[in-house]
């Protein structure tokens, strides 16, 4: 099965938000987070105001429960700028690729590049809000979307069977 594929920059930026949400714990952070900015957000509607207090004032008064929903946003943000600046210096992210896969490995191909991949190589495969992941053993991930696949059974199948951890692949 050979394809080619063209990465843009959201498709880089969907390989950094998944290795960022895959932190351990970082989901549990992002929820309590989430829950703190509500609490801020609502606490001058739900408590009693205090007399002589305008909105503003009640609103500083708590401000320190921004803390961890300003780190998490923070973090979130010098990803993106990171992943902006990887994007933009390395020009084998931007080039278009040609992936081959078959019983023996992967065969990528470009421009500035051309490898073979052993399936004892691959690590894990994992299919993820329409993309595939496959990572190695040196923790480099191939990714595409599942769209660009000219067929997308095949290629699961042959996932499965090579790659002995596969994820979000049984449903299919």
């Amino acid at each position: 099965m050979k394809f080619n594929y063209t990465h843009t920059f959201a498709d880089y930026w969907m390989l950094n938000r998944r290795h960022l949400l895959r932190l351990k714990g970082i989901r549990v952070i992002l929820s309590f987070s989430g829950c703190l900015f509500l609490v801020f957000l609502l606490s001058p509607f739900a408590l009693p105001q205090p007399e002589g207090k305008s909105m503003g004032e009640i609103y500083l008064s708590s401000v320190a429960g921004l803390i961890l929903p300003l780190i998490m946003a923070l973090m979130f943000i010098s990803t993106y700028f990171a992943a902006r600046k990887r994007w933009n210096s390395a020009a084998d992210l931007r080039c278009e690729k040609t992936y081959e896969f078959s019983e023996t490995g992967i065969q990528i191909a470009a421009t500035e590049m051309d490898g073979n991949i052993g399936w004892r190589y691959i690590a894990e495969a994992e299919l993820w809000r329409g993309w595939i992941f496959i990572k190695t053993h040196q923790n480099i991930y191939y990714y595409f979307p599942l769209s660009a696949v000219p067929d997308p059974d095949a290629l699961i199948s042959l996932l499965i069977a090579k790659t002995p951890k596969t994820k979000g692949m049984k449903s299919i």
